[in-house]
């Protein structure tokens, strides 16, 4: 009994070691070779920063002397606007940066400057306060609300699953899975279906 568990022993590792030869014959070793240039270029990297830490330079700034001015300017705008268009993920979304910045983007569209109908108070005016907002920032405020409804409509969350398609599954997992059937087999056993369910089929 114990030299047959050795042979099967043996055997599952002679088969393990052909099956990797013949993985490696059929992919050519590309994951090898990958990983092969993936290490040639990190020793390549750590020999110039070891050279540079030698000369008493700094590996960091070193990187940076062969760009030229403009081409580091052009990296550090699409940086600054790739930051500034970032937007928020997760529970960030309400975070005191987030709103601010959402407030600030509005504090832009509103209209700016004295308009003809504005009155020029001081800190003397009684009339702090006791009248209506002009007309046209109350148009403004509709404007930005209409906006918004328009902004919203074009987003929805995606649906899992529709209330008025037919139930067909027990769980979700089967719910994937006869969805995967149906894309493979539903042009052939759709009439097969039909008559199964009308009670006709022969």
């Amino acid at each position: 009994f114990f030299e047959m568990r050795l042979k099967l022993n043996k055997s599952r590792r002679a088969n393990r070691k052909e099956a990797a030869e013949e993985k490696r014959r059929f992919t050519g070793g590309a994951k090898v070779k990958a990983k092969e240039k993936n290490l040639e270029r990190w020793k390549e990297y750590e020999k110039k920063k070891k050279e540079l830490e030698e000369a008493g330079l700094d590996p960091d700034e070193f990187r940076v002397l062969n760009d030229t001015a403009a081409g580091h300017e052009a990296a550090e705008k699409k940086r600054k606007q790739k930051e500034k268009n970032k937007a928020p993920f997760g529970w960030n979304v309400f975070n005191q940066d987030s709103l601010y910045k959402a407030y600030t983007k509005r504090l832009a569209k509103v209209p700016k400057g004295r308009h003809n109908d504005d009155e020029l108070r001081d800190e003397h005016s009684l009339k702090w306060g006791s009248d209506a907002p002009p007309e046209y920032m109350i148009d403004h405020m509709v404007a930005e609300i209409e906006e918004t409804h328009a902004r919203r409509k074009k987003f929805s969350r995606r649906r899992q699953h529709y209330n008025e398609s037919d139930i067909d599954y027990i769980n979700e997992r089967n719910r994937v899975f006869n969805k995967k059937i149906k894309r493979a087999y539903d042009p052939y056993t759709v009439e097969i279906r039909q008559n199964l369910e009308r009670g006709t089929a022969l």
